[in-house]
């Protein structure tokens, strides 16, 4: 034909390699944060903060659980009424929010 196996482009060096398969891949990254973006109901660029805040906000509620589930256990392996009363008083003051939290919660808007 027409020496189309001349024309063709030089092979990639490995350096060239390298910086292709580094484009790529974080092009593929992207595309993937994109659709989790679209997943969980926000933008490409708060979704790092929005996955953070999960993981958080389930860390938490996981660790209060756990804290409660041991009062509970204390609660109802414990034999006096004083016993019990100290165990249920300690219960409520990890439920308990500041006094400072209580202002901020009656003004909204501030």
């Amino acid at each position: 034909m027409y020496n189309l196996h001349i024309n063709l482009p030089p092979p990639l060096t490995k350096k060239q390699r390298r910086a292709l398969r580094i484009k790529n891949e974080r092009i593929k990254n992207l595309r993937i944060q994109n659709e989790e973006a679209i997943l969980q109901g926000t933008s490409f660029n708060r979704i790092n903060k929005r996955i953070h805040m999960k993981f958080t906000l389930t860390r938490i509620c996981e660790s209060f659980h756990e804290e409660m589930l041991d009062y509970t256990k204390q609660y109802l392996a414990a034999d006096d009424e004083q016993s019990k009363i100290q165990i249920y008083k300690d219960m409520r003051e990890t439920m308990d929010t500041s006094d400072d939290a209580k202002e901020i919660e009656m003004r909204p808007k501030k």
